[in-house]
């Protein structure tokens, strides 16, 4: 019963991993994209804006890391 338990929370922690990477790589898509408009944003504006998008969607984990 062990195991079965640890594949299935393996593969849900994998699934995750694949949607996070699918945002992330949708966000650098639009930042290429604003930089072709010449409005470019910098790396630590885009660590804000994905950690301000983190603590509008995921308040219970953020208030873990924050306590």
């Amino acid at each position: 019963m062990w195991t079965a338990f640890e594949q299935d929370k393996t593969k849900h922690d994998f699934a995750n991993s694949i949607r996070i990477c699918r945002k992330l790589y949708e966000l650098e898509d639009y930042r290429r994209l604003l930089e072709n408009i010449n409005m470019r944003i910098d790396d630590a504006e885009m660590v804000n804006i994905v950690l301000t998008a983190v603590g509008g969607s995921h308040r219970n984990c953020v208030k873990r890391f924050i306590e």
